[in-house]
Formats: structure tokens, sequence, C-alpha cells
């Protein structure tokens, strides 16, 4: 039993607002960090002496750089249009 049931408390709006977006930078963020390291395993235990290059770099370089890129649009995404700022007296209207 949480002590919200037991003291018969209303939890804050503001703070369950707070943990989902938590929850959510938290998934983004284990995703981005499997994401690169999948690939860089996977760069580094195909070699077989000799890379394939795109664009200059190794595939599996290559492939993390757009990894990159794309995980930061993402972000800035997330930071700008999904988490919102929530004034401190919220509660009391």
């Amino acid at each position: 039993m949480s002590l919200l049931d037991e003291y018969n408390i209303e939890p804050d709006p503001r703070l369950e607002r707070a943990h989902h977006e938590a929850k959510v930078v938290f998934a983004y963020m284990i995703t981005m960090g499997l994401l690169f390291f999948a690939t860089a395993a996977w760069g580094t235990l195909s070699y077989d002496g000799q890379f394939e290059y795109i664009l200059g770099f190794p595939t599996y370089m290559f492939f993390i750089t757009v990894e990159l890129v794309l995980f930061a649009i993402v972000g800035f995404l997330i930071a700008f249009y999904y988490i919102e700022d929530t004034p401190l007296d919220a509660w009391r209207s």
C-alpha cells in the first residue's frame, strides 16, 4: 500500500506529468544508447580486415553519424514540443 492511499492524499497533477515526461526521456535515452551500441558492435565485429566506406566514413561510423543527427532532431522535438513548463502555483487553479 502506498502512503498516498494510506493517508488519503491526492497526487499532485504536476508531479504526475513530470513522472510521465521523465519516463519518455529515459526511454528515449535507453533506445539511443542501445542503438548506438548495437551499430558500433555490428561494425567492429563484422570487421574482416578491410572496411567499406560511405562518404569517406567506415560504414558503421556513417550509420552512427546518421543516428546521431536523427536522435538529436528527435531530442529537440521532445524538448520543445512535448515537455511542458508548469507554473508552480498550477495546483491552486
